[in-house]
C-alpha cells in the first residue's frame, strides 16, 4: 500500500488570525514606544533649560547682571533707526554655552542674522539643539536655519495690582528677567540678582514655545497660531490686556509674521519670539503686545508646548518646573514678575 507524504501548512484561516495578533500587539505597544520617546524628548527639553540656567549665572557672575537684549539701535548718533546691533541675550550667552568660537565671529556693527535681514553674521543661521525643545513637531515655516523654541520672561506687560494703576511693565520699566536697551529714554535697567526681590526660586526666568504652520483661519491649533494686537486702547490693567486678547483678537492674517516666531535666536526681535510675557497663562493664544513697541521689548505672547499639560519653566534659582496650563492666573502672573513682591502659593 503507498502511503501519502503529509505536507503541514497554514491554512488561510491561521494565517488571518496570527496577522491579527500581530496588529493588536503593534496596536498596544506602539502608544507605550510614543510615550517612551516623548519622555526622553521632554527630558531634553528640560534639560537645555537647566544648560540655559547654568549660562545665565555663569553671565552673572562674570559681569554682575543677567544679559541684555538690544532693541534698534544707530550705528551713531545721525543715522536713522534701523535693526543693527540687535542682538538678543542668547549671542551673549554663547560662551558660556560651550560656543565660543561662535560668539568670537559676531560681528557687532551689522545686523544679528534672521531670515528677513541676514547681514553679515552668517554663522548664527546655526540651528543649535541647546535652543530647542525636541517635543517641537514642526519646523518653522523659514526653515530650520536659526531655529529656536525658548524665550526669556520680560515679565507682565501692564502690571496693575488693583486693575486700575499700572505700576510696571512698560517699555523700559519691564518687571521679568529680560533687560531691553539702547533705546533712548526707554531702555530698562539690566537686571541683577539683588533685583528680584520676589526671590530666584518664585520667578520663571525662561520657558518654551511651540510652533505650527500658519493657518490664517485660525482653525489651527490656537495657543500655537500669531494672533493681533491686544489693544482694548490706553494704558489697560494686565488682566484686561489678556481678555482682550482671549475674546478680541483675531489671527494675524500675516504668515511672514506667524513663521517670524522662533526663526532667529539671535535676534532681540519680539516678532522672532525672543521674549514672552506672564500676561497668558501657557497654552493660552499669543498676541502681540498692546500699546507698546515690540521692538523695545513689550509682548504679551504666551509660552507653549507639545507636552501634556503645560510647558517647562525655568525659575531664577536654576530649577526648572513643569507648569500647569490650569495654573491660577494670579499666581502665574505672581512668577512671572520679579518685583510685585505678592505672596506667591503653592504651583
Amino acid at each position: 500500500m503507498l502511503l501519502r507524504a503529509v505536507r503541514s501548512a497554514f491554512t488561510l484561516i491561521e494565517l488571518l488570525v496570527v496577522i491579527a495578533i500581530i496588529a493588536v500587539l503593534i496596536a498596544l505597544l506602539l502608544p507605550a514606544v510614543q510615550q517612551a520617546r516623548e519622555a526622553a524628548r521632554r527630558s531634553q527639553c528640560k534639560n537645555n533649560l537647566k544648560q540655559i540656567g547654568l549660562a545665565l549665572h555663569n553671565y552673572h557672575d562674570t559681569f554682575n547682571c543677567f544679559p541684555i537684549s538690544m532693541s534698534w539701535g544707530r550705528i551713531d548718533p545721525g543715522t536713522d533707526w534701523d535693526r543693527r546691533q540687535a542682538f538678543s541675550d542668547k549671542v551673549y550667552m554663547l560662551p558660556y554655552l560651550d560656543q565660543s568660537p561662535l560668539y568670537n565671529q559676531t560681528n557687532w556693527n551689522d545686523f544679528p542674522w534672521n531670515p528677513w535681514n541676514t547681514g553679515s553674521n552668517l554663522p548664527q543661521s546655526s540651528r543649535l539643539p541647546v535652543f530647542n525643545c525636541p517635543s517641537n513637531a514642526f519646523t518653522n515655516g523659514n526653515g530650520s536655519n536659526g531655529e529656536f523654541s525658548y524665550a526669556i520672561n520680560v515679565g507682565v506687560i501692564n502690571y496693575s495690582k488693583d486693575d486700575i494703576n499700572v505700576i510696571s511693565g512698560t517699555n523700559a520699566r519691564h518687571n521679568g528677567f529680560a533687560c531691553y536697551t539702547n533705546w533712548p529714554g526707554e531702555s530698562d535697567s539690566v537686571v541683577r540678582m539683588a533685583h528680584v526681590s520676589d526671590g530666584t526660586s518664585n520667578t520663571v526666568a525662561y520657558s518654551e514655545f511651540g510652533s505650527v504652520p500658519c493657518d490664517p483661519s485660525s482653525t489651527g491649533r490656537k495657543s500655537m497660531q500669531m494672533h493681533t494686537w491686544a489693544e482694548p486702547g490706553g494704558a489697560n490693567p494686565h488682566r484686561l490686556v489678556r481678555q482682550h486678547c482671549l475674546n478680541n483678537v483675531g489671527h494675524v492674517g500675516d504668515c511672514g509674521r506667524h513663521n517670524g516666531r522662533g526663526s532667529s535666536w539671535a535676534s532681540s526681535f519680539i516678532g522672532f519670539g525672543s521674549a514672552y510675557s506672564h500676561n497668558m497663562n501657557p497654552n493660552e493664544k499669543p498676541c502681540f503686545a498692546t500699546n507698546q513697541g515690540d521692538w523695545r521689548g513689550s509682548t504679551t505672547m504666551s509660552s507653549s508646548s507639545y507636552h501634556t499639560g503645560g510647558v517647562h519653566g525655568l525659575m531664577g534659582d536654576g530649577a526648572v518646573r513643569f507648569l500647569s496650563e490650569n495654573i491660577d492666573y494670579n499666581t502665574y502672573a505672581s512668577i512671572g514678575t520679579r518685583n510685585g513682591n505678592e505672596t506667591v502659593g503653592e504651583f
